[in-house]
């Protein structure tokens, strides 16, 4: 299988946002970006020279509206199927994911902005997963796994190289964006435990290197060093 290629798709400027674009024998989109941002995704698959109806697949890493935002919209433009965890596909499914605990004072500046709860356009998904799915059939040599902590039903995408993208367990950079930026908790979590298992599960299963949607890529030492100066 041709080894896969982690392209990122900038979707709120400085590194606050960003969908990610897997290319193997066939392209994968991971995630879909806020609301009304259609174009930028659309833009950013042009840019790495792939088409909408060159998509075998659409993961939606968890039911938040910065990651579900576009579903309903690509999935129409691509005609690729879009997945989700069960836990989370209420949210896809109402356009709405209401409970949103904040972990510091950005998410709760966040909140009284109600932009975080900002409705999507409903989207029924196509498929629906409780445990781990290889992508092996869409073209990626890697498998979906649920990590959750962050929402019940997020997910993660590990490739085999020891790659993961990681949605929102973990951010960086929130504020700034800038490469030197620890992990760090994103706004909003729902289970600090849960998030810690999740990671520590990937990191014993290989993960050399995490992609999260806010921020920019760190290795699996600096993980361990959110692991060691955080408590759950």
């Amino acid at each position: 299988m041709t080894p896969t290629r982690i392209l990122p798709i900038p979707v709120l400027r400085a590194g606050l946002l960003q969908c990610h674009l897997l290319i193997g024998d066939r392209p994968i989109l991971v995630d879909t970006g806020v609301p009304g941002r259609a174009d930028r995704v659309l833009r950013g698959l042009a840019a790495w020279g792939v088409s909408p109806r060159d998509l075998a697949l659409i993961i939606l890493t968890h039911g938040h509206m910065d990651h579900m935002g576009n579903a309903a919209k690509l999935r129409l433009l691509s005609g690729a199927p879009v997945v989700i965890h069960r836990a989370d596909a209420p949210a896809l499914r109402t356009g709405r994911s209401d409970d949103l605990q904040p972990t510091g004072w950005v998410g709760r500046l966040l909140l009284r902005t109600r932009i975080p709860q900002r409705p999507t356009r409903p989207c029924e998904p196509d498929l629906v997963v409780d445990g781990a799915r290889s992508l092996a059939d869409f073209g990626v040599d890697g498998e979906i796994i649920p990590t959750p902590g962050h929402t019940p039903g997020s997910l993660s995408v590990r490739l085999s190289g020891g790659d993961v993208l990681s949605g929102d367990l973990l951010a960086t950079g929130w504020m700034t964006g800038h490469p030197g930026a620890k992990p760090d908790r994103p706004p909003f979590e729902h289970d600090a435990a849960a998030v810690h298992t999740s990671l520590r599960r990937l990191l014993a299963g290989g993960a050399t290197v995490f992609h999260p949607a806010h921020g920019r890529a760190f290795s699996a030492k600096a993980v361990e060093a959110f692991l060691a100066r955080t408590r759950a």
